[in-house]
């Protein structure tokens, strides 16, 4: 499963570098992020129901835009730029 894990957390390196010859880092920056959320957010109403999920989202929505920025955009955007 590390060998699993290894290549495929490897192949997206490569694969930002193949990406920032042709497009700019914000970019592949974005395109990253929305392939992530359009994979994951249909199993969020799933695991936490529908009611409970607008409910949490009114609670957290600022902080979890926080955490979105300065856990995943910036340090995606300032890989991006350095390939």
């Amino acid at each position: 499963m590390l060998i699993a894990l290894a290549a495929i957390w490897g192949a997206s390196f490569m694969f930002i570098k193949v990406a920032v010859e042709e497009l700019a880092p914000g970019e592949v920056v974005f395109g990253r992020v929305l392939v992530g959320t359009l994979v994951l957010l249909p199993a969020v109403p799933f695991l936490i129901g529908w009611r409970r999920l607008f409910a949490e989202l009114r609670r957290y929505g600022r902080p979890l835009l926080v955490l979105a920025l300065f856990n995943a955009s910036v340090p995606f955007w300032l890989l991006t730029w350095s390939e």
